[in-house]
């Protein structure tokens, strides 16, 4: 079993998270399987939502398992959009792991234009791992040798 960087840096992220007194729940529960040369890697990501006063900074952020959505939002149609829209770069740190955010250079994880009533218009308009795609980061992995 291990954890990697970005794991751990998301780990304390959600620590500082509850510290500052956000609001935290279990999003999701993914498990991936993948296929390598030696055998197979099973990764195990639980992803949390954490509701807190950004003060105005940003309406949402997102960063390895963790989803961190402002109080401030003044619908729950605006809190329902920007939880998808941070929910998508979920699957972005899934697929690039910690070169998620470089990722941004060269394909369109943000939507170039925002529908605040019908979040399906920009979910459309972010990359979306194809079918196939591995896994590249998960927050924890057991390995198993093939042969064993």
């Amino acid at each position: 079993m291990h954890t990697n960087l970005l794991g751990i840096t998301a780990t304390a992220a959600l620590v500082v998270c509850l510290l500052l007194g956000g609001e935290v729940s279990l999003y999701d529960f993914r498990v991936s399987i993948t296929t390598r040369a030696a055998g197979l890697v099973i990764g195990l990501t639980p992803t949390f939502l954490c509701w807190m006063d950004t003060r105005n900074l940003f309406y949402g952020a997102c960063y390895g398992n963790l989803m961190v959505c402002s109080t401030a939002l003044p619908t729950e149609v605006h809190k329902a959009r920007i939880v998808a829209h941070e929910a998508r770069h979920l699957e972005h740190f899934e697929a690039f792991g910690l070169w998620a955010s470089f990722m941004q250079y060269l394909l369109p994880l943000e939507p170039s234009f925002v529908d605040w009533a019908d979040p399906a218009v920009e979910l459309r308009q972010m990359w979306r791992r194809p079918i196939g795609w591995p896994y590249r980061w998960s927050l924890l992995e057991f390995e198993m040798e093939a042969g064993r």
